[in-house]
């Protein structure tokens, strides 16, 4: 980073990971010390503002992310991965969770940048995330020392195919709370109003809760039209994620709290498979195709597809019994090891490694494909005016 006149000059990549869209950025290019860094970022991004007009944000949760990567000194890790969600009308970057999807721009960003070794026709990098405390193995393939971008894989709620990329999470479970059952049952009741309601709290890639589609008047393939203005139903939510928060200690205080329910748990709500056609981009999707229909709702609205972190929350609790999912999927972890999910935008499948040992789950491992490609590299000018806002 360097001062350019009135301007801060900062290298970024915005860059596609599976379903979402960020901007990376090398550590070492913005300030060390939190609350500057955090300005800067902002100022990158254009927030607070809901359209983000003046920055680089795209005015979605799905677009308005951070990785912040760096060569590691942990041994056996090639790189570390930051991940920030970046407020859009609030300035505010959550880093209390991580975003799967970006993982696979990371590992794209890290070989365009040499900053690890490349080994022909496969690379594996190994990804420590300083969020979860959780490394993360991704296979790339490349030619020539170079990523290939090209390829014939295609995952729903991208357009066009690429290059497969694996995503292997090591591990998992614990990312957030360091248990699987952060209140040590696989379902439990949280209050809604005056009323009880029946939900699976799950710390696997991510934290979250998940309840049965019909306990919050719901069918299950509902698309972001029926939810992001449904003000009754995004209040029962805010309100079961307060309660589930309250007793974990995660936040510092009221306020922090807030900030927090934003992004967790990952609230979501499950059904039984059916035939329905995305609310995305018009795909029919066949009942038969999918183990069941699943919907996140994250920073007050409908996921447009589905977080990989969610996914493998999704997995676990979908070969656990006696949780939501699992009554749902109603198959025996043995007959099973990949889950296929129905989201708004078609099908995400998730391949686990799950057994039990002396009463408690391991997940070893939850593999899922991924393409991801640089878009752009480039300078970011961030005004000199925007470190000494709001001081």
């Amino acid at each position: 980073m360097e001062v350019c006149g009135e301007n801060y000059k900062i290298p970024v990549s915005i860059v596609r990971g599976g379903t979402s869209k960020g901007i990376i950025i090398e550590q070492a290019n913005l300030f060390s010390e939190p609350e500057s860094r955090d300005k800067i970022i902002l100022g990158i991004f254009g927030s607070p503002d809901k359209r983000q007009i003046d920055g680089l944000g795209g005015a979605d949760s799905l677009t308005s992310k951070l990785a912040l990567v760096s060569k590691s000194n942990i041994n056996g890790v090639d790189v570390n991965y930051t991940f920030g969600q970046v407020g859009i009308e609030n300035a505010n970057i959550d880093y209390s969770l991580t975003c799967g999807n970006l993982v696979a721009g990371v590992a794209v960003f890290a070989i365009d940048k040499g900053m690890v070794k490349i080994t022909e026709p496969i690379t594996e990098i190994i990804i420590y995330n300083t969020n979860t405390k959780k490394r993360i193995k991704v296979r790339l393939r490349v030619k020539d020392n170079k990523f290939l971008v090209e390829g014939s894989y295609t995952i729903d709620g991208v357009p066009g195919s690429g290059s497969k990329i694996d995503v292997e999470f090591l591990r998992p479970e614990g990312s957030i709370t360091g248990k699987l059952f952060p209140f040590d049952y696989p379902s439990t009741y949280f209050s809604k109003n005056t009323k009880k309601i029946n939900a699976s709290i799950i710390d696997s890639g991510v934290l979250a809760c998940f309840v049965n589609s019909s306990d919050i008047g719901l069918v299950g393939d509902e698309g972001p039209d029926d939810i992001d203005n449904n003000i009754k139903l995004l209040n029962n939510v805010k309100e079961i994620k307060s309660n589930i928060l309250r007793p974990m200690s995660i936040a510092k205080d009221e306020k922090d709290l807030s900030n927090k329910i934003v992004n967790l748990p990952k609230f979501i709500f499950v059904s039984k498979p059916k035939d329905y056609y995305s609310p995305i981009n018009g795909k029919f999707i066949k009942s038969t195709d999918i183990d069941l229909l699943a919907r996140v709702i994250t920073s007050g609205k409908l996921h447009k597809a589905f977080p990989i972190t969610s996914g493998i929350a999704t997995a676990t609790a979908a070969c656990i019994p006696g949780t939501i999912p699992y009554d749902i999927v109603n198959k025996n972890i043995e007959e099973k090891n990949t889950i296929r999910i129905g989201h708004p935008s078609g099908i995400m499948e998730i391949n686990i490694n799950i057994k039990k040992a002396n009463n408690n789950w391991i997940i070893e491992r939850a593999i899922v494909g991924r393409t991801a490609r640089i878009i752009m590299d480039g300078i970011a000018y961030v005004p000199l005016s925007r470190i000494k806002r709001n001081k």
